[in-house]
């Protein structure tokens, strides 16, 4: 999916889209619920750290893939 047709589907400009993906911005609450709803994961999986394992998440199911992260935290960022 291209960060346009992200925008379109959350009614986000790609200039949003963008500072998300590149750590300059994050998003809010209800960016995160819609991103959730797009990619069919919770909350928790977008915003874990690669590699790490949502608290309250269930395995996968043997033979299943997990869909991949939609936002990706910068750890060099400061609040």
């Amino acid at each position: 999916m291209t960060t346009v047709e992200l925008a379109a589907k959350l009614g986000k400009t790609r200039g949003t889209i963008t500072r998300w993906e590149k750590g300059q911005r994050s998003p809010n609450v209800e960016s995160l619920k819609a991103l959730a709803r797009v990619f069919g994961v919770t909350i928790d999986e977008l915003v874990a750290e690669v590699g790490e394992n949502p608290p309250s998440a269930p395995e996968a199911a043997p033979g299943k893939k997990r869909k991949p992260r939609a936002v990706k935290r910068d750890k060099r960022r400061t609040a």
